[in-house]
This record gives structure tokens, sequence and C-alpha cells, in this order.
């Protein structure tokens, strides 16, 4: 099965990939309950436009239940300052790189630029709020000449877009869900999240606590997770 073949061989360290100068154009993204059922339905345009990370101790747990020769090795990958934010920022220093970011508010977004631009001494950053169009971003991106975008707009509009500027422009093409908005809120810490949240692996709390809309996410996408990962078993 196709879905079974992606979630095997798609997966890859992206720590590892920002040691590269070059990045290949591919949409880097990271597979949770909630997009699950579009890359399914899509599969055939994932394979091959497309690599994934685990970012969830849920979805962790289950790839290393179902999958354990596959998965064992498997680590959570977060876009944030606690795991792979620095890794990317560095690259994109380091490489004198181009970066476009969507994502948050139009204050979001502006804070966002302030912080990673004041950490990041000299980084070509330029940041729009996500409440822009599709047809509008891609005229963006297309005109700016991006050598990396950066989408934080929310699990399947990210996804479906990101696709289509890999489909359409070939230009690398991160997803960070509410990285932008997360690092705006809390601009002078760089965890993001309290220590003890950290410490004890309570991320999912912490968000239930500050953004309730994430429990009726739980409820309605992760058993249908389960299901389907049990169906291509």
């Amino acid at each position: 099965m196709m879905l079974k073949k992606f979630l095997h061989e798609s997966r890859v360290d992206f720590k590892l990939v920002f040691q590269s100068r070059e990045i290949k154009p591919l949409l880097y993204f990271y597979i949770n309950p909630q997009n699950f059922r579009l890359v399914r339905d899509n599969i055939d345009r994932y394979i091959g436009n497309s690599v994934y990370r685990v970012d969830g101790l849920y979805v962790s747990f289950l790839l290393k239940r179902i999958w354990p020769q596959v998965f064992r090795d498997i680590k959570r990958q977060s876009f944030d300052f606690t795991s792979l934010a620095n890794s990317f920022f560095g690259h994109v220093l380091e490489n004198k790189k181009l970066v476009i970011s969507y994502g948050g508010s139009e204050n979001d977004a502006k804070i966002f630029n302030n912080v990673i631009k004041s950490r990041y001494k000299g980084i070509n950053l330029i940041s729009y709020h996500g409440y822009l169009s599709d047809n509008q971003i891609m005229k963006d991106i297309k005109c700016q000449s991006p050598d990396l975008v950066m989408l934080g707009l929310g699990n399947i509009r990210q996804e479906s877009l990101g696709l289509a500027i890999i489909e359409e422009l070939q230009i690398p093409t991160f997803t960070c869900g509410a990285f932008i908005t997360q690092t705006a809120r809390r601009p002078n810490d760089w965890m993001q999240y309290p220590k003890i949240i950290n410490a004890l692996g309570l991320r999912w709390l912490y968000r239930f606590i500050t953004e309730p809309h994430t429990i009726v996410r739980v409820f309605k996408y992760y058993p249908m997770f389960l299901i389907s990962l049990m169906r291509i078993r």
C-alpha cells in the first residue's frame, strides 16, 4: 500500500536536512492525526514531493507500537526553539538565504519578524500574516523568489498549500504549525512553553488551557488516526 510505504520510507531527520547547504525542493511537514486524512487521500501527490517528521507523543507512541522495527528510533521533532528552529534559522543565516514566512495575525507576523531578526543578526527574513489568500501567497512567492518558504497556517491548509508550492514552484517549503503565533506571544522566552511543562511532557495540557480549540481536535481526529493506522498495519 502506498500510504504504508510513505510512512515507512519518507520520514527524515530534519536536523540533518539543515546541515546541507542546498535543501531539496520538497514539502517538509509533520504528520499528525488532523492532517493524516489529507495525506492518505492524496498520497500519490505526497510521495516524491514531500518528507515528514513526527511531532507529538501520541503519534510517536502509536508508530512505535504498530511498527516497532521501523520506528524504534523515532524522536519527536517540533518546530520550536527546543528542537528545530535554531537549526533552521542557523542554516538560513549561514547560507545567506532568503526565507518568507506566512502565519498568525498581522501583529504576530510583525513581532515574530522582529524576534527572529534580533536573535539571528543579519538574517534575511520577510514575514506576512496568515490571512492572505492562497492565490495571493503564491503570487508573492513567485514575485520574490525566496530560497525557502515557511508556513504557519494551521493544519490542512499549510500542507495543501505547501504541496502546491512544490508542484508549481519547486521551492523548499516547511510547515511550522503555531510557531509564529507562539513566538509572538512569548517573544522573550526561547522555550515558548514553561520549563516545567517541557520537563513533564505536558505540552498537550498546556495547549488545552491556552488554546481550548485543540480539545475538540483531539477528540475528533485522534481516534480516527488510530483506526486508520490499524487498517494499513
